[in-house]
């Protein structure tokens, strides 16, 4: 939910140079899609009127290329729909394969939406998006600039429903295949384990570093998530720093068996997702797989989106090293800071979770699914006490998902 899950990040502008482009191009761009819009309104009228008579409406994901987007925002959308907080409409999908982050993910939405495969076709269908009462942004769902997310709230109320999703034949019977040449027994549990870097998208990573943790501060986790009888799958892309080799640990994310499938399968059948706040823990949650985030930030997204997830954020530190209480920050605009540079400018500073803090958060997770959880007095008041501090326009707000308890219990001062 970028996802979602996580906060998404949408400003295009650093610094008055870019600010400076962006209003040009916008002044360009206004009048020509008024005047497009003028010519398309005669010819496209009529079958726009018949769209919206018979609930026809093409649904617009904001930011299909990063895959937190692509999975949060159409998971909404019709869970929305099913819950009855939107009206029921009959979605239209016009992404291709060359717009998504990840083609197969599309192709199971494919499953709820009517997806145009032919580029003839979208390109017909495409001047529809100028009538807004068949346009249906996404927007809201997961973005949310400086408001509550409605993402976390929906999958509350979706509760212990079954997910929309679940994972086809072939792909099982593949996956399968590829786990055994990856080294993961037969009838062997893995989980699935990424940590955010820049390498992804280096041109915006200017905005988002703040987000960023080694993946070596998840080896204390991994190592447990071992000894605890699994295996562990680290997830990405080519450009993350390499993982020693390690018996159980997988470093996937190099691996020459890497594919969009692939990706789908892992997030589909893991155990748990242990990650941060980077997207791709929302295909696990929208395949009904629960989720241990660690480093969540900004601290109005301390809260997993998914009803079974457990997280715990970044601390916020003065430059003088002074820790800042999470109620003090969650009255104040810095509990919804998306860019790093309002934290320089503002004299701050994210501190990443400890190796300890996320092992100890991994650990709680195996717990719970073994049915073990740590919901003793103590704890609960001290959750109480922590959602207590969370408001409606918190990005977070309304999830029903828990903090670590371990964590809270070492950070009850600031509490």
């Amino acid at each position: 939910m970028s996802n979602p899950s996580s906060p998404v990040h949408g400003r295009a502008s650093h610094g008055k140079p870019r600010k400076s482009k962006r209003k040009l191009k916008k002044l360009i761009r206004t009048p020509f899609r008024i005047l497009v819009a003028s010519i398309l309104i005669v010819p496209y009228l009529i079958p726009s009127l018949v769209l919206r008579a018979t609930r026809f409406r093409f649904v617009v994901n904001t930011n299909p290329g990063r895959i937190g987007h692509l999975a949060a925002e159409f998971d909404c959308f019709l869970k929305e729909m099913a819950l009855g907080i939107r009206p029921r409409a009959r979605p239209i999908c016009l992404l291709s394969a060359e717009d998504v982050a990840n083609p197969c993910l599309l192709e199971y939405w494919g499953d709820h939406l009517r997806l145009v495969h032919s580029p003839i076709a979208r390109a017909l269908l495409r001047p529809f998006l100028y009538f807004p009462y068949l346009r249906i942004s996404l927007l809201d769902t997961v973005t949310a600039l400086g408001a509550t997310a409605s993402y976390p709230a929906v999958l509350a109320q979706w509760g212990s429903r079954a997910p929309l999703l679940s994972l086809r034949r072939e792909h099982e019977i593949r996956g399968e295949e590829v786990l055994r040449k990856l080294g993961i027994p037969e009838d062997a549990w893995f989980v699935c384990v990424h940590s955010r870097e820049g390498g992804y998208s280096p041109r915006d990573e200017y905005l988002h570093a703040y987000r960023n943790s080694a993946i070596g501060d998840y080896g204390l986790a991994m190592e447990a998530i071992v000894e605890r009888g699994g295996f562990c799958i680290r997830m990405g892309d080519a450009t993350m720093a390499p993982l020693p080799e390690t018996d159980g640990i997988v470093d996937y994310a190099r691996s020459s068996l890497k594919s969009d499938w692939m990706d789908i399968f892992l997030c589909a059948r893991t155990h748990f997702f242990l990650g941060n706040t980077s997207g791709l823990c929302i295909v696990s949650t929208i395949f009904g797989r629960p989720s241990a985030l660690a480093n969540m930030t900004p601290l109005a997204a301390a809260y997993p989106v998914g009803t079974a997830d457990l997280g715990i954020p970044m601390l916020l530190e003065r430059v003088s090293g002074e820790a800042i209480p999470f109620g003090e920050a969650l009255r104040a605009p810095m509990a919804d800071f998306r860019w790093a540079e309002l934290y320089e400018e503002n004299g701050l500073r994210t501190v990443n979770n400890s190796p300890e803090e996320i092992r100890d958060l991994a650990v709680e997770m195996l717990d719970r699914l073994e049915g073990k959880p740590r919901d003793g007095a103590e704890d609960e008041q001290r959750q109480e006490a922590f959602r207590k501090h969370y408001r409606p326009g918190h990005y977070t707000y309304g999830a029903a998902s828990r903090i670590g308890s371990a964590f809270l219990e070492k950070y009850a001062q600031l509490i």
